[in-house]
């Protein structure tokens, strides 16, 4: 009988066990199964409608954008009163700017082409090359209206397009006087699907009403014009891959033409997570029934008298006597928890002791904790400060790029109040231009990139928009991200203009370049007339003129040929201050000796030399190198002091500007001639500056102003010093690697 009650006691305490615990776990378990798939469905269809909503707003503002340019480019800008070229300018800066656009056609009422635009490379349906009348034209010249075709098909493989036929009226007549025909393409359609993606396998594609495929992320395997089934409601369908899917639908109309983007992921992968807790909630309810069958096979009959004896002992403890232990024998599991139970009250006991006799160091620690805590409150009040008075936009947004908190440069700088910053998100705000880089900086961030930075432009509460420069800082234990903006629409401006100062330099050297060339045909066409009849007449009539008119014919041919000097001169100087001259490496001791056998009369002449100290090598044009020597040793044999036969030295050395810039190297070029005067140094570098008479010294006063040309186009300096009688030292620094475009340089002199 005691041992028929012993088994009873079992079984009910078996009972109770399952009842209370084990049955209760299994239909939260259930339940939580039943939600999570739940949640999984709704996630999923979620995630797919946010998709499917994303790309139908932005192929539909795609359309909507390029429909709106071809009617303003109608309607809007006086279009039927431009030239064929100016319409054909302004259609093909159109068709330029928008990828969907694959070709424009201006027909007359008759349907004859006036004007077809295609991009190079574009390929476009066969009909919108012809000149056969589109059989549409009657109804617009009727109806006067816009007609937009079908979608339709072409190529191999198959591309998607529809025609637009716009009616250009007449602004007194209102008849039609042109037809602007637009095919448009699919192009950004497909780039948008295809950037759709979720999860792992998670897509969208577009179809036609028909159910044909206009757009899908894998043309390989979908190709364009493939027939699918449209689903006719959200929900678990078979998808376009074959598998079980979650589909979700979302219409898109453009003109007469019904497109339907749908989004797809499997089944399989939305409820992985849900499967994957149905699994491991089986195997803890499976665990747990295996516990309380052990669990009833091991309770024996001396369980009750440690219970009570742990009670009692528990109790005591309660109410503060840490000196009661309790009475369990045994080495079996309860005697193991009563010696467990001793243990731990007796640390508990010395825990006790501990803590008491350690409160005087708790109190000295609270102490530095208030002392601590009034610190970091002295910071925290300083860094608000910092917060509040910067200049420069400063913030924090979460993941999804909404911001939490912003100082008051943020609203000082857009016009937005804090609260209409905070309750949108922000990149709703940027460009459309900068918003792919806004995302690819998220996504850098969200993949464990701790530094980021940026240029974007963000539209004010005016509607204008301002140029930042943005700096992001991941803040991973928070899971959000720390921003500094400061605004630089004032550079952006800068920058705009120097671009508009180039273009206008640019524009200027191509007047030069026109002016050279005239000067070289026109200009010298008639001095060489004259130089010719002059020697006609020195040959043919010297012997009829008198000594008065051969001195006059003498100083005719002198003008002439000075003439002819001064407009080759002003040649030179043109071209060398418009031609963008090709660089390569030159080595200047080859330059100034092909120099020296250019002038080797004029050195046997005047019975000078010249002393070269090994010149480097650089990156220079050859042309204007050898140009340049030959005009500053020309000028040091010419300008030499009667009696005194000239030398020219020439010598080089290294000099560095800083360790980011480039090298430079300093050439002397010094001979012991006639000198000048201090206050003629930067004077004689000017076109037609001449220091001394033609009488005295030949020339035309331009060989100095081209030198200067020369090394200012290599990115170099030339300057010139001298005293009178006692000769001149012209010295050139310029860079060893090409032109260097950072403007003055402090130089650090190391002597060769």
């Amino acid at each position: 009988m005691t041992s028929a009650k012993s088994r009873g006691l079992r079984w009910k305490f078996l009972l109770y066990f399952l009842g209370l615990i084990i049955l209760p776990l299994l239909i939260s378990g259930a339940v939580i199964v039943w939600q999570m798939f739940q949640a999984s469905y709704a996630n999923a269809q979620a995630l797919e409608q946010s998709h499917g909503q994303l790309a139908q707003s932005k192929i539909d503002e795609s359309f909507s954008k390029l429909e709106k340019e071809l009617d303003d480019l109608v309607n809007n800008r006086s279009f039927d009163r431009l030239t064929t070229e100016e319409q054909r300018a302004a259609a093909y800066v159109l068709l330029f700017n928008y990828k969907s656009l694959l070709s424009l056609k201006l027909l007359d009422p008759q349907g004859a082409d006036l004007i077809y635009l295609v991009l190079p490379g574009v390929i476009v349906p066969p009909e919108s090359v012809t000149e056969a009348k589109d059989p549409v034209i009657s109804g617009i010249l009727n109806s006067k209206m816009m007609h937009a075709s079908l979608i339709q098909f072409f190529g191999d493989p198959p591309q998607p397009y529809l025609t637009i036929h716009y009616p250009i009226l007449d602004k007194k007549t209102t008849q039609v006087t042109r037809i602007l025909v637009a095919t448009i393409g699919f192009g950004e359609a497909q780039d948008i699907i295809g950037q759709i993606q979720f999860g792992e396998k998670g897509h969208a594609y577009l179809v036609d009403e028909q159910g044909h495929l206009l757009a899908h992320p894998d043309l390989a395997h979908f190709p364009v014009e493939t027939q699918v089934k449209i689903p006719l409601a959200s929900g678990i369908q078979t998808g376009l891959s074959g598998v079980q899917s979650i589909l979700s639908v979302a219409d898109l109309r453009f003109e007469q033409n019904l497109m339907h983007i749908v989004t797809e992921i499997p089944v399989a992968e939305s409820y992985r997570f849900a499967t994957q807790v149905a699994w491991i909630i089986s195997g803890l309810l499976l665990f747990a029934l295996i516990t309380a069958v052990i669990f009833q096979v091991s309770l024996t009959r001396r369980v009750i008298k440690p219970i009570e004896s742990l009670h009692h002992a528990a109790m005591a403890v309660h109410e503060g006597d840490l000196s009661q232990r309790a009475s369990v024998g045994g080495d079996d599991q309860m005697g193991t928890l009563g010696t467990a139970f001793n243990a731990m009250v007796a640390r508990l006991e010395e825990v006790v002791r501990a803590q008491l006799s350690n409160i005087a160091e708790l109190e000295k620690l609270n102490q530095v904790l208030q002392k601590e805590m009034q610190e970091r409150s002295r910071v925290q009040k300083v860094l608000d400060n910092i917060f509040g008075l910067s200049e420069d936009l400063i913030g924090v947004a979460a993941l999804n790029g909404k911001f939490e908190m912003i100082n008051p440069a943020f609203s000082t700088a857009l016009g937005y109040s804090e609260e209409e910053l905070k309750e949108s998100l922000f990149i709703e705000r940027v460009h459309s231009d900068d918003q792919p880089a806004i995302r690819a900086m998220m996504r850098r961030l969200a993949h464990g990139e701790r530094l980021a930075q940026i240029e974007t432009r963000i539209q004010c509460k005016d509607g204008s928009y301002k140029w930042f420069s943005w700096n992001a800082q991941l803040l991973p234990e928070r899971s959000r991200i720390f921003v500094v903006a400061r605004d630089i629409s004032a550079r952006k401006a800068i920058e705009e203009r120097q671009r508009e100062l180039v273009a206008a330099l640019a524009k200027s050297n191509r007047e030069l370049e026109r002016f050279a060339y005239i000067t070289s045909h026109d200009l010298q066409e008639p001095l060489r007339k004259i130089q010719a009849f002059g020697e006609r007449l020195e040959v043919q009539a010297a012997s009829a003129l008198d000594e008065k008119g051969l001195h006059y014919l003498d100083r005719m041919k002198d003008s002439a040929q000075r003439l002819q000097i001064l407009i080759n001169d002003l040649l030179t100087y043109s071209r060398v201050s418009t031609r963008n001259e090709e660089r390569v490496p030159v080595d200047l001791d080859t330059i100034v000796k092909n120099v020296l056998s250019d002038l080797e009369v004029q050195l046997e002449r005047t019975a000078g030399r010249v002393e070269v100290n090994g010149l480097p090598a650089i990156n220079a044009n050859p042309t204007l190198m050898h140009l340049l020597f030959q005009n500053l040793i020309s000028n040091g044999l010419k300008f030499h002091r009667e009696g005194v036969p000239p030398v020219v030295r020439i010598s080089s050395r290294d000099l560095h500007s800083g360790p980011r810039s480039r090298a430079f190297c300093e050439i002397s070029i010094t001979d012991n001639g006639i000198g000048f005067e201090h206050a003629d140094s930067e004077r004689m570098f000017e076109v037609f500056q001449r220091l001394h008479s033609r009488s005295e010294y030949e020339g035309t006063g331009i060989g100095l102003a081209i030198c200067k040309k020369i090394v200012e186009r290599h990115g170099g300096t030339i300057t010139a010093q001298g005293k009178p009688g006692e000769g001149a030292t012209f010295t050139i620094r310029l860079p060893q690697k090409g032109r260097d475009d950072q403007g003055p340089q402090d130089y650090a002199e190391t002597d060769q």
